[in-house]
Formats: C-alpha cells, sequence, structure tokens
C-alpha cells in the first residue's frame, strides 16, 4: 500500500457556535438605567445608588420575594450589586451597583428580572460593591479579619449580637469611646450607615459616631466625622480643628432608623444623615475643612455615652467624585432576549486561500454588532465583506440591553491530495495512489494512454502498460483547482520453477533452478533454513516430507514464487548372503554384509565349534574364506552382525553362511 501525502488548503467550513453566557434567558423583564456622567473623563469603579418600589413588582409576579433573581448587565458583562438591608419588598428598596468604568455622557445599563427559577445571585455581594462593607449578618458580629476593638477609656465592648447588628455597650464613663475601627487611609470616598438608638429617656448621652480618625480612638482625635448628640437633639460634623453643629430638633435619632453619609472630597467633609421612615427627611450638615494625612482609621462606635445601646445595621464605603453621575430608570422592557432569538452568522463557502469571504449575521434592531477574525480583522456591520480571508474563527457578537450573543463561522482547512511518487508495478499488481475524499473537493482522473477515468477520491489502478495518471481536484465552488500525476511503470514479471533430485535412501538433495527472469534468489528449504545460492545442494537431517520454495525477484522487485514437496526416507536395510565360493573366479569369492543408510557395522564369522574365524567393523569389511592365510575347509559358519542406522536405530542379526568350492 503506497503511503499518501496530504496538501493543506484553507477553505471555509460553516460551523455555528453560539455564546450566550452573557445573554440572561430567562428573565421576563428589563429595565434600563440611563446614566449621565457629568465630567469630562470616565470614572472608574464608581456605585450609583437609586430607588425602587420593589413591593408593587413581587405582588404583580415579576420578581422573585426574596430578589435572587435580580441581575444588572453592562454591554455583555453582570455587574455587582448590593441591597440595603430590610429595604427589599418595600416601597423604597435601595439598590447600589458598582460599574468597573463610566464614560463621560449618557450611559445606559439594565436591570433584569424575572426568572421564577433563579437562585442566590454571587454578583449580589455588598463586598465586591464597595470598597469596605460590613452588613454584620454572617459569622462573629464584628468581624475581628475586618475589624479591631477598641475602647479608650476602659469601656467593656461587647461585640456579639444575636440580632445581626453591631451593638457597642459599656458601663457609665464620661467622654470615652468604645467601637470598631478598620485601617484604612483617607480618599475621596462617601461613608455610609443605618443606625439606631433605643427609647430609654431614664439614661442619656449615648452618642453614635461614624468617620476617620487618627488612632487612637479619642474624642480629641476625630479628623473627619459625623456624631449625634441625642440629648439636645442634635448633629455634628466634626474635625481635628473642632465641631460644627447642626440642630435636627424635629428628626431624634432614638427609636428610628438614621442614615448618616460621611463625604469627603480632597480636604473637605461633608455629612448628611435621612431617614426613610416614619416619616423621609434628609438634612445636610455643614462643609469643613480636615487633613487627609492624618486619617489612619475607619471608626464606627460612640462616645461620651452612659450605656443607652446602640445598633448599627451595616457600613460601607464607596468611591466618590465630587460631580457624582446621575441616573434615571426607564419603563421596563418585556421578554428581552427574544429579541436574540435565532441568531446566526452565516458566510459563503467554501472558498479558496486569498478570496473574498461574504460575512452575515441575523439583524437585531437596536443591537451593536462586533466582528473580530484573524488578521486582527474587526467590523460592526451586519454585512462584512474580508479580502484575502485567513483561516480561523469569525465571530460577532450583538450587543443590546446590556447582554450580548455570538455566533461564529470557521475556516478550516481542507485537504487535497497529492500523489505519491512515481512507481514501478509489476505484471497484473494493482495500486490505490489516492486517499479518503475531502468534503466540498471533486475529483478527476484520467491517463495516458488515454482509456482511464474515475470520479473517485481513491481508484483502484491495474495498468497492463507504463502509464500516466492525471488528478485534478476542485473545489466544490469551482475556485480553486490542484492538479497531480503519478507514472507506473510496469516491469517484467518473473517465473519461477525448480527441480529436485534425490537418490534414493539418500539425504543430500540437488535442487535446480529453471526460473526465468529473475535477478536474485531465496530458497525455503522446509526445515527452518533458507539459501541464496542458483542452485543449493543441501543435505536435510532426517526423513520427512519438506515444502520447499522458490522466491525468484527481477532487479525491477517483481517476484514470483514456486513450491514443491520434497520426500527424504533415511530408513536402514542390510542383505546377508547365506553362501560363497572363494574360490578366485571371481564371482562370489567373498562373505560380505550389502546395507543402506548404516552408520556403522560389525561382524564375526564363527566355526561351528565357536572358535571366532573373521572379524571387522567397518560397512564395506569382507571374508576370503580364509584364517590366519589358511584356506577354511568346505562347512557352515555362524555370523554376527551388529549395526546403527543413521536413523539411530540398532539391529542385530545371526545365521549360517556356507563356504562352498
Amino acid at each position: 500500500m503506497l503511503i499518501n501525502r496530504l496538501l493543506f488548503l484553507f477553505v471555509l467550513i460553516l460551523a455555528g457556535t453560539s455564546l450566550q453566557a452573557q445573554l440572561p434567558v430567562g428573565y421576563s423583564w428589563a429595565r434600563p438605567i440611563v446614566l449621565n456622567n457629568p465630567n469630562a473623563t470616565s470614572i472608574p469603579n464608581i456605585q450609583v445608588e437609586f430607588d425602587l418600589g420593589t413591593d408593587v413588582l413581587v405582588t404583580a409576579g415579576k420578581m422573585q420575594a426574596d430578589g435572587d433573581d435580580i441581575a444588572f448587565m453592562d454591554e455583555c458583562s453582570e455587574l455587582y450589586y448590593w441591597i440595603e438591608d430590610s429595604s427589599f419588598n418595600t416601597t423604597r428598596t435601595t439598590f447600589w451597583v458598582k460599574i468597573p468604568l463610566l464614560p463621560p455622557g449618557t450611559h445606559t445599563i439594565y436591570m433584569y428580572y424575572g426568572d421564577p427559577v433563579a437562585t442566590a445571585n454571587p454578583y449580589r455581594s455588598g463586598d465586591n460593591t464597595f470598597v469596605f462593607f460590613d452588613d454584620f449578618n454572617t459569622g462573629a458580629t464584628p468581624d475581628l479579619t475586618k475589624w479591631s476593638l477598641v475602647s479608650n477609656n476602659g469601656g467593656d465592648v461587647h461585640p456579639q449580637t444575636p440580632q445581626g447588628h453591631y451593638a457597642p455597650s459599656a458601663a457609665v464613663y464620661g467622654n470615652s469611646s468604645v467601637g470598631v475601627s478598620h485601617p484604612m487611609t483617607a480618599g475621596d470616598y462617601e461613608i455610609g450607615s443605618k443606625i439606631q438608638l433605643a427609647v430609654n429617656n431614664a439614661l442619656v448621652d449615648f452618642d453614635p459616631e461614624v468617620g476617620w480618625f487618627q488612632s487612637p480612638v479619642l474624642n480629641v482625635n476625630r479628623i473627619a466625622t459625623w456624631y449625634n448628640d441625642d440629648e439636645f437633639p442634635r448633629d455634628y460634623t466634626t474635625t481635628a480643628a473642632g465641631a460644627t453643629v447642626y440642630n435636627l430638633s424635629t428628626q431624634p435619632i432614638r427609636g428610628r432608623w438614621s442614615y448618616p453619609r460621611i463625604r469627603t472630597i480632597g480636604n473637605q467633609v461633608s455629612t448628611r444623615r435621612f431617614s426613610h421612615s416614619p416619616t423621609y427627611f434628609n438634612e445636610f450638615g455643614p462643609t469643613a475643612t480636615f487633613t487627609p494625612a492624618n486619617v489612619t482609621n475607619l471608626y464606627m462606635g460612640s462616645s461620651a455615652f452612659q450605656g443607652i445601646p446602640a445598633k448599627y445595621d451595616f457600613i460601607f464605603v464607596r468611591n466618590a467624585v465630587a460631580n457624582e453621575p446621575t441616573l434615571q430608570l426607564q419603563a421596563e422592557l418585556p421578554n428581552p432576549w427574544l429579541a436574540f432569538a435565532g441568531y446566526t452568522v452565516t458566510a459563503n463557502g467554501p472558498i479558496c486561500p486569498g478570496d473574498t469571504l461574504f460575512l452575515s449575521v441575523t439583524s437585531i434592531p437596536g443591537a451593536v454588532y462586533a466582528w473580530t477574525g484573524p488578521g486582527n480583522f474587526t467590523g460592526s456591520q451586519t454585512q462584512e465583506v474580508v479580502l484575502n480571508a485567513l483561516t480561523g474563527t469569525y465571530t460577532a457578537v450583538a450587543s443590546l440591553y446590556g447582554a450580548c450573543i455570538a455566533d461564529s463561522a470557521v475556516v478550516q482547512s481542507v485537504v487535497f491530495l497529492t500523489l505519491p511518487d512515481d512507481t514501478l508495478l509489476c505484471t497484473s499488481a494493482t495500486i490505490t495512489p489516492g486517499g479518503p475524499p475531502m468534503p466540498g473537493v471533486i475529483y478527476e482522473w484520467t491517463s495516458l494512454p488515454a482509456g482511464f477515468v474515475s470520479a473517485s477520491s481513491d481508484p483502484t489502478i491495474t495498468p497492463t502498460v507504463t502509464t500516466t495518471y492525471f488528478l485534478t481536484q476542485t473545489s466544490a465552488s469551482g475556485a480553486c483547482t490542484y492538479y497531480d500525476t503519478i507514472t507506473v511503470t510496469v516491469g517484467p514479471q518473473p517465473i519461477a520453477a525448480f527441480t529436485a533430485s534425490v537418490a534414493e535412501g539418500q539425504a543430500e538433495v540437488q535442487f535446480t533452478n529453471q526460473s526465468q527472469y529473475a535477478d536474485y534468489y531465496n530458497w525455503i528449504l522446509g526445515d527452518g533454513n533458507f539459501s541464496g545460492d542458483t542452485d543449493p545442494l543441501y543435505v536435510y537431517s532426517s526423513s520427512g516430507e519438506y515444502t520447499v520454495g522458490l522466491i525468484a525477484t527481477a532487479e525491477n522487485g517483481c517476484a514470483d514464487t514456486a513450491w514443491q514437496i520434497v520426500s527424504i526416507d533415511l530408513s536402514s536395510v542390510m542383505y546377508i548372503p547365506n553362501a560363497f565360493t572363494p574360490n578366485n573366479d571371481g564371482l562370489n569369492d567373498v562373505f560380505s554384509v550389502s546395507s543402506y543408510n548404516m552408520a556403522s557395522m560389525e561382524v564375526m564369522i564363527f566355526d561351528r565349534w565357536g572358535e571366532l574365524i573373521a572379524k571387522w567393523s567397518t560397512l564395506n569389511g569382507s571374508w576370503d574364506g580364509r584364517m590366519n592365510g589358511n584356506l577354511c575347509q568346505i562347512d557352515v559358519y555362524v555370523y554376527v552382525v551388529h549395526a546403527v542406522g543413521l536413523n539411530g536405530f540398532e539391529y542385530n542379526r545371526h545365521g549360517h553362511v556356507s563356504l562352498v568350492r
């Protein structure tokens, strides 16, 4: 069988590969959120906030009651987000979404919901949404991998609470500080927290505080903080230079959840406090100047307290900018993923190297397309033309509603066969010089001398004379063709023949070679041995029938084989006469034992009285009728013969022989 080589040419084979990992299939609703960045540059890792009445959506069956089916998408990437504790399924649910990079001007992200089988979304994570975050809902409270417990005046800190809040408390001390701190340097940040003081008029002066401190935590080491003096009531914006008071006499902190915010931009700190219930309010404190270089710790706790417990529900630190982006919720869109149904990339083909490739993709109204492919190919239209197309994968990603889908056409390698080298073929022999059929290739065989045609990729060829075969391979589109040839020379065919000459009872065989048109010979002698002689003379070691073969090979490599069975009979035989006449007439003058295939022999002659008359130990020995040179009398004598045959058998004979004159 001849070995084929393969010639690779690049031809486009369509192979659709849909990628739906970033397509939120199963979500019934998408709500556009239009962001506006008023700055001239992009804002990295900015957290944006919005409120939404989720109770209406839950009641209408559009959203799961636990919010597990909520996702945010931005340019084919899912976004981290967080929902403020206890605000979900209410008239005012606060969402925070982290935007990795918000470009200048308007930019739209999408909120997805309404998947009844969705489970908890790992992108709903305060830790991944904010620069720093703790909602005290998991593990020990507080988590000492995030916080250090601090008390500057001997107060007893009680970090563990069963409600999932952080609630510092201690004995009565004046002007002390107790709480938790986290090492962190100042930046353009906003700290957000949720705080409540218990209603207990018998005990007073538990002043919650959040902000940036210089260690150790002392009232005099405030750098940029907010705190509340619940006795008056009034709030403070504090810096190292002192406190600026803004009274909130109608908005006490006791008995309600308040949301203080401390915002630092450059060296300016400003504070505000707001609440959602029982009535909403939003109060802003004055702006003060602080020294950012003195900031070493984020602090949350209380100072100047007399035992009234406060509860902290969460705290976060987010990135802030002087000109914060704004956003606007748009009307929800039903079944957004249906727009992507049937999305497919198609291409003409197969094509040949260097040809033009025509690509197209399903048109989706409003979608943005991004093509990529070999040779740094890019495109943005539903139809693209690629000149001098290269092998590889051409992918079109369609983006819509913050999600995306992709499909591909693959330019692969198709194989054009190359024929083996010219070869010599013996008379009546066959070859199959082609190979397995390749997709998209048409085959056409012809010959010189004419007479052979085939459309097979691998036809069986049996030439009777030297012939050149031509193979034309054409792509299905007719755009490219490949030609190849093979010349098959038909050589003379040797004729193997021989004779074997075996003498009866002999092990030696003379082989006579009678082959024609041969140059080399290989004899298979049938007993495991071989010979390269032209006319070998060979001796077999035992009797039997041997199948002997002769392979006669010509100079061109053509060969023929002849076989014969050669029989070898090595049986041993003895002939012993019963009389002889030693009268010197030249006839029957001696007594001898004739043998066939004997290896050795010993003969002894005795007279009637048992006297040894003659003895010899050769195969050709004899008795001339004399003893010690004297003629023996006419009489009957006894012979005893012991012989060993070539086959290894022993032969013992005795009898009488008559001496007659």
